[in-house]
C-alpha cells in the first residue's frame, strides 16, 4: 500500500501539456500516429528522452490513463498483463478528462485492423463510468 501511495503523486510537467493535448485531440480527430509524430517534429518539439517521436511512444500516451488523473496499478501478478489492474484517482491535476480519454480510445479500437469494436470498453477496476 505504501508503493501505490509513493506512485501516486507525479512530478509536474507543465512543457508536456500542450502535446498531450494535441495528442488527445488529433488522434480521434481522424490523423495518425505517424502523421502526429511528424508534425511534432517538424514543429522540433522535444520529447523526454530526446529521441524523436514515435508512433508507437504516442500510442503508449494515448493509452496512459495518468493523463486522466489516475494512476493504473498492476500487482506482481498482473505486471506483463496490458488489460490487467486497477485505477487510482492520482494526486496529480488531470489534463484530459476521463470522457476525452475514453473517446480517444474509442477512436483506437475502431481502427485497430484485428478488432473492430465500436466503443472501448474498459479493462481495469475501479474505472469512473463513462458518461
Amino acid at each position: 500500500a505504501l508503493a501505490l501511495e509513493r506512485r501516486r503523486q507525479l512530478p509536474a510537467r507543465p512543457a508536456e501539456e500542450p502535446h498531450v493535448l494535441f495528442l488527445f485531440e488529433k488522434y480521434p480527430a481522424g490523423w495518425t500516429f505517424p502523421e502526429i509524430a511528424q508534425d511534432l517534429e517538424r514543429r522540433q518539439v522535444p520529447t523526454r528522452s530526446g529521441r524523436p517521436w514515435s508512433p508507437d511512444t504516442l500510442r503508449d500516451m494515448l493509452r496512459n490513463p495518468v493523463y486522466a488523473g489516475f494512476i493504473l496499478y498492476r500487482g506482481a501478478e498482473e505486471r506483463n498483463r496490458r488489460e490487467a489492474g486497477a485505477l487510482y484517482p492520482g494526486r496529480h491535476p488531470a489534463l484530459i478528462s476521463w470522457q476525452t480519454f475514453c473517446q480517444a480510445q474509442d477512436a483506437r479500437v475502431q481502427r485497430a485492423p484485428r478488432n473492430r469494436r465500436p466503443f472501448w470498453s474498459c479493462p481495469w477496476r475501479n474505472a469512473p463510468r463513462r458518461e
